[in-house]
């Protein structure tokens, strides 16, 4: 069968996943984000596979690194359907998506299942080499019970620890005070920079399903620790973002908690599943994720090329 390698077009963005594995999700939500990110990127680009009329691999570009836009740096993300993996169609469309500009690129980014790695075959072509790993969980929230966490949250509130919705308590002062929170905790957040951007000092984006952001008071009313839930589109899926504690505060379950109290509106807005993850092979969160009932996946490989 011949497939045509080319830059997608709107009719493109019609067909859900294939169940045998021969063509990719690729729809109208799809189509919105990567319409959001042409007006971001000047250098966005996404190319398509195509079988007859179904689209079998998808490659986005961009120079969008760490929320800003970086001439000469390319961060490229290649999703081929399984049936097609090993093919080469991962080398024919990162050629044909950097071809405009490919004299200027001074450096590739990319990141890549564990499990993937094998069928990536332009990972060589390019001299990709690995720099990080990460990783990445789901939670079934049809069979995740929060009430089996009050015990903790009203243990917690003995010592005078008390988990509070933002947005019962938002004001100015209180938001400088998540403002500073959230800068504390970005310190310990394990990132390939600028390949995973940090949260900044700004803890409430357009993203974050502020009913699910929960914080964690002690008796003075100072912030301790937070969990918060995002939305990357209305109606899309609601997953896990910055949850953490300060560092004189940990030990104590105050991080699992606030992130029970989040999965338990994530659960009530809907959502049946819910996905989270982080930097490192080992840290306290995936273990804490885990213990939550979170499915760790394989890792996610950072890989790197300077040309």
């Amino acid at each position: 069968m011949n497939i045509a390698v080319r830059f997608a077009r709107p009719d493109d963005y019609r067909q859900d996943a294939a169940s045998d594995g021969s063509a990719l999700p690729f729809t109208g939500r799809q189509l919105a984000s990567d319409q959001r990110s042409v007006e971001q990127d000047p250098y966005f680009r996404r190319v398509v596979a195509a079988a007859d009329d179904k689209i079998v691999g998808a490659c986005a570009i961009r120079s969008n690194w760490a929320g800003t836009v970086q001439p000469g740096r390319l961060w490229v993300t290649i999703d081929v359907a399984p049936q097609w993996r090993g093919h080469g169609l991962g080398s024919r469309m990162l050629h044909h998506g950097i071809a405009e500009f490919d004299s200027d690129v001074a450096e590739l980014g990319t990141c890549i299942r564990e499990d993937r790695l094998p069928h990536a075959d332009f990972l060589a072509e390019f001299g990709f080499e690995e720099r990080f790993r990460s990783w990445g969980a789901h939670l079934d929230l049809t069979t995740f019970d929060p009430a089996q966490y009050d015990d903790l949250i009203d243990d917690l509130r003995l010592t005078g620890i008390s988990l509070v919705p933002y947005e019962e308590i938002e004001s100015e002062e209180n938001y400088q005070k998540l403002v500073d929170l959230n800068r504390d905790l970005d310190r310990d957040v394990r990132s390939f920079d600028p390949i995973v951007p940090s949260a900044g000092s700004e803890p409430i984006g357009p993203d974050v399903v502020r009913a699910g952001l929960i914080v964690a008071l002690d008796e003075q009313g100072d912030f301790v620790g937070m969990a918060c839930l995002r939305q990357d589109t209305p109606g899309g899926p609601i997953d896990s973002g910055l949850t953490g504690v300060r560092r004189e505060h940990r030990g104590r379950g105050i991080a699992t908690a606030l992130k029970a109290r989040s999965l338990a509106v994530a659960k009530e807005l809907g959502a049946t599943e819910t996905g989270t993850g982080g930097g490192g092979i080992d840290s306290p969160m995936k273990r804490l994720n885990q213990k939550l009932g979170y499915k760790v996946e394989p890792d996610w490989v950072t890989l790197i090329s300077r040309r």
